[in-house]
């Protein structure tokens, strides 16, 4: 009698063959997933192109209230006035010391501590509810001039950063 052995080796290095020859990926593969990320990637670039001016705007309109809490704890802890002086016209900002004149009673000295230069996309729009172009702060941490700061980018979008006479900041 003869015994007959089944080996599935043949079977089995068929299909490892087949497993290495389909390990790679094939040109037309590699150019359809380049096509969808350049499609992919431009849909981002235009969406960051329309998103970039409303981030702009909150960075400058946050940049304004940094300054003036500034301007509000150096005036609270100095016991000297200090102010933020807004030019709309050069779009710009200047933190102000007010130091007395010891020369000249009631006259002030004022040193001009930092000049800030708004971004060119983004424009001081409105000072409402300023008599003066200033928001000046009174040694107990109050504002003085309370008002609103409006800023505008280039897609009308506004900012407006709110003062109040009990020296809270918003925007």
């Amino acid at each position: 009698m003869t015994k007959y052995c089944y080996n599935n080796n043949h079977k089995r290095n068929r299909e490892e063959r087949f497993l290495l020859l389909t390990k790679g990926f094939t040109l037309i593969e590699l150019l359809a997933v380049i096509a969808i990320i350049a499609i992919l990637a431009s849909i981002v670039l235009v969406s960051f192109r329309r998103f970039a001016p409303t981030y702009k705007l909150g960075q400058e309109a946050g940049r304004i209230v940094q300054d003036l809490r500034l301007a509000q704890q150096k005036t609270v802890t100095e016991q000297i006035t200090h102010l933020v002086l807004f030019d709309q016209d050069g779009n710009r900002y200047f933190l102000i010391r007010l130091m007395p004149d010891p020369g000249l009673p009631g006259e002030y000295i004022s040193e001009i501590l930092k000049t800030e230069i708004l971004d060119a996309d983004i424009q001081i729009q409105e000072l409402q509810d300023l008599e003066e172009p200033e928001i000046r702060f009174t040694t107990v941490g109050g504002a003085a001039d309370a008002g609103k700061i409006v800023l505008a980018n280039r897609y009308d979008e506004t900012k407006t950063i709110d003062v109040r006479p009990a020296g809270f900041i918003s925007y």
